[in-house]
């Protein structure tokens, strides 16, 4: 790779560092933290009220409010869970010109690939 090709591709990714939402399906991307060994955590509900997504999310839960007003508190610190299936299919939605741009192959080093799906 040329060092004009590696500037544009780091000024590409500060750049998408800064996107909080998805372009294809508009979907918030929140922080994604490591909890334990096989356990991913994606912050999705942790943004601004007024993020159409949260508020839909925050909508389910008025009823149970209602009921207990504990539950409240704790709604806002609430997480997606992202297992080992879900990771999978996440990687295979990367499209193939976003796999070039994290340096891999896009047909024989695509991302769901360092995933183990097969024991021998």
């Amino acid at each position: 790779m040329h060092s004009t090709e590696q500037l544009y591709l780091i000024k590409w990714l500060r750049n998408a560092k800064k996107v909080r939402t998805c372009p294809h399906c508009e979907a918030f991307n929140g922080a994604v933290k490591k909890v334990a060994t096989f356990r991913l955590i994606h912050e999705r509900y942790k943004v601004s009220k007024h993020d159409d997504s949260t508020r839909e999310f925050h909508l389910q839960f008025d009823d149970a409010i209602k009921h207990n007003a504990d539950l409240k508190l704790h709604l806002n610190k609430a997480q997606e869970d992202l297992n080992p299936l879900r990771v999978l299919k996440l990687f295979k939605a990367i499209p193939y010109q976003h796999v070039e741009c994290l340096n891999m192959d896009p047909v024989l080093g695509r991302p769901e690939r360092l995933i183990l799906t097969t024991l021998l």
